[in-house]
C-alpha cells in the first residue's frame, strides 16, 4: 500500500528551520508517522527512518535491511521496480557489518560513492540519512524533486523532499582566528595509529593553524618517544614550551596530554583498569592546567574501547572504562598531591558505537567535581560548513562517517565561545591560504577530525577551588 508522509516542520511553528545533521530531532516533527519520512534543502535530501523494537545500530543489526528509493519518481530508470538506489544496512556481504549503497541492483559500494552520512551511530530507534540531491548512478545523473518513492521492509511511500528547509550558516566563516586572550583553546584528537610522527608534515601545519594551549591526543604508538612528539609541537608553534604526559599503554596504542600553560600532574591517572577487570588498562592521561585567567583545570584525555553494538561486550567495557575515569577524577578531587581545580574537562575518542550510556556515565552529576550541581556539559562541535558533527570518516570503508569523538566539560561559569570540529576539505581556498592549509591536510593526518574548542569563564570562580 502508498502511503504519503508529512513534510519537515517543526511541531511548534509552521516556519522552517535549518537542517542539520547530528542525529537529534529537534528539526523534524515531533512523531515520525511512517518508517521513512523526508525532508529536503537545496542542496541535500533527508530521510528519517523509524524502526520499531528495542534501540539499534544501524551498522550492526542481526539482519541486512535495505531501503530502495525511487530517486527521480521516473519508472523507466533504476530496477524493474523503478527504484534507482539502495542503501543496505548491515550488509551480509560485510559480515553483518556498516553499510554498502550504490544502484537498486548492486548496492556494493561504500558510503562515499554516494556521499551518504546519517546519525546516530549509537543505537537508536530513529536515524537521519542524507544524500545529495543529485545522483550519479551506474554514470548517469538522478536528481530528486519534490517527492521520492521508498520501499523498506515491504513497506511503501513517498517521502516529501521539496526545498523548504534551509541549510545551516557555517560554522566558521572566516579564516580560524587565534584565541582569544582570556580563552584556553582545547584540542581533542585521534592520530590515527601515531600519525603525531607519522604524518607530522600535516600535523605541524594543523597544529600552527589552530594554536591550541592544550591537546588531548589518543593513539599515540606505544614505541614513540616523548621528545620526538615534543619536537613536533615546538615546530609548529616556534618559541613555546611544551609539557607532554602520556598515559600507559593498552596495546600498541596509549594517550597523552601536551600544553603550553603551566600544568601539574594527576597521580590517580598513573593506571586505570576496570573493576571487572584489574589487569587491563585505561588509555586515558591527565593534568591538571592553568588557563590565561589564572584558573586552572583538570583536562583529562581519553580513548575507550572500540567497536560493537548496544549491549555487547565492547559496549560494556567503555561502560566500566567510564566508571574508571569518573573514580580517578573524584579522587582527584580529595588528593592533596593535586592542586586544586576550578574547571574539568574530558575529552577525545570515545568510540560511541553501541549504546550512548558511557558518555550518560561519563556526564553525570560531574558539576559536583567543581562545586557546582548537575551534569557535564556537550561541547556542541559542528563542521565548518555547519552540516553536521560527524568526527570520524574515512572513505571506502564499511562504516559511514560518524560522531565518535566528544568533550565535555564543567565549571562555575565555564563557557564553550567556539566549538569546531576542523575538516580542510570544507573550508574555502581563502580560508585555506589564510591558515596555510591543503585542502587533505585533515585527512591525511588522522581518519578522526580534530574537535577545537575556546574556554572562558563568564562568571566569577568560588573563593576557593573545591578540595
Amino acid at each position: 500500500m502508498l502511503v504519503s508522509t508529512w513534510i519537515c516542520l517543526t511541531s511548534l511553528s509552521l516556519t522552517p528551520v535549518p537542517m542539520v545533521l547530528d542525529g537529534q530531532f529537534d528539526d523534524w516533527p515531533a512523531r515520525a508517522q511512517q518508517p521513512v519520512t523526508g525532508c529536503g534543502t537545496t542542496d541535500h535530501v533527508f530521510l528519517r527512518v523509524a524502526i520499531g523494537g528495542k534501540p539499534v545500530n544501524l551498522q550492526g543489526l542481526d539482519r541486512p535491511r535495505t531501503l530502495l528509493l525511487d530517486w527521480d519518481q521516473n519508472p523507466k530508470t533504476g530496477n524493474e521496480q523503478g527504484h534507482d538506489a539502495a542503501i543496505v544496512f548491515s550488509p551480509a556481504s560485510q559480515q553483518g557489518r556498516g553499510v554498502s549503497v550504490g544502484p537498486a541492483d548492486a548496492p556494493h559500494a561504500s558510503w562515499d560513492t554516494l556521499g551518504l552520512t546519517f546519525a546516530p551511530t549509537t543505537a537508536s530507534n530513529q536515524f537521519e540519512v542524507r544524500l545529495p540531491r543529485t545522483l550519479i548512478l551506474d554514470g548517469q545523473t538522478h536528481t530528486a524533486g519534490d517527492s521520492i518513492r521508498w520501499t523498506f521492509d515491504n513497506t511503501q511511500g513517498i517521502a516529501q523532499t521539496a526545498p523548504k528547509q534551509p541549510a545551516p550558516p557555517p560554522a566558521l566563516a572566516t579564516p580560524l582566528p587565534p584565541p582569544a586572550n582570556d580563552a584556553m583553546r582545547v584540542v581533542a584528537w585521534n592520530l590515527e595509529f601515531g600519525n603525531v610522527l607519522h604524518q607530522r608534515e600535516q600535523v605541524i601545519r594543523l597544529l600552527a593553524a589552530m594554536q591550541p594551549h592544550v591537546v588531548l591526543l589518543q593513539e599515540v604508538e606505544s614505541s614513540q618517544r616523548a621528545a620526538d612528539l615534543l619536537r613536533v609541537f615546538r615546530e609548529a608553534m616556534p618559541n613555546t614550551q611544551w609539557t607532554l604526559r602520556l598515559g600507559p599503554s593498552g596495546g600498541r596504542i596509549r594517550s597523552g596530554i601536551a600544553t603550553r600553560l603551566p600544568a601539574w600532574d594527576v597521580p590517580t591517572f598513573e593506571r586505570l583498569s576496570r573493576a571487572d577487570s584489574p589487569r587491563s588498562t585505561v588509555r586515558t592521561a591527565a593534568l591538571v592546567v592553568q588557563g590565561p585567567d589564572q584558573r586552572r583545570m583538570l583536562c583529562v584525555s581519553a580513548h575507550l574501547k572500540c567497536c560493537g553494538v548496544i549491549g555487547g561486550p565492547e559496549d560494556m567495557k567503555r561502560i566500566g572504562e567510564v566508571q574508571a575515569i569518573r573514580r580517578a577524577m573524584d579522587a582527584a578531587v580529595l588528593d592533596n598531591a593535586v592542586p586544586s581545580f576550578h574547571g574539568v574537562l574530558i575529552g577525545g575518542d570515545l568510540n560511541l558505537v553501541g549504546s550512548t550510556m558511557p558518555l550518560d556515565l561519563l556526564i553525570r552529576g560531574g558539576q559536583a567535581m567543581v562545586g557546582g550541581q548537575g551534569d557535564l556539559i556537550i561541547a556542541k562541535a559542528m563542521q565548518p560548513d555547519g552540516l553536521g558533527s560527524q568526527t570520524w570518516q574515512k572513505p571506502g570503508q564499511d562504516f559511514s562517517p560518524g560522531r565518535l569523538d566528544w568533550l565535555v566539560y564543567g565549571g562555575l561559569g565555564l563557557t564553550a565561545q567556539r566549538a569546531l570540529v576542523l575538516d580542510t576539505l570544507d573550508l574555502s581556498a581563502d580560508q585555506l591560504a589564510a591558515m596555510q592549509l591543503k585542502p587533505s591536510d585533515t585527512g591525511v593526518a588522522s581518519d578522526h577530525l580534530p574537535i577545537l574548542v575556546d574556554f572562558t569563564y563568564k562568571a566569577k570562580p568560588a573563593q576557593t577551588p573545591l578540595k
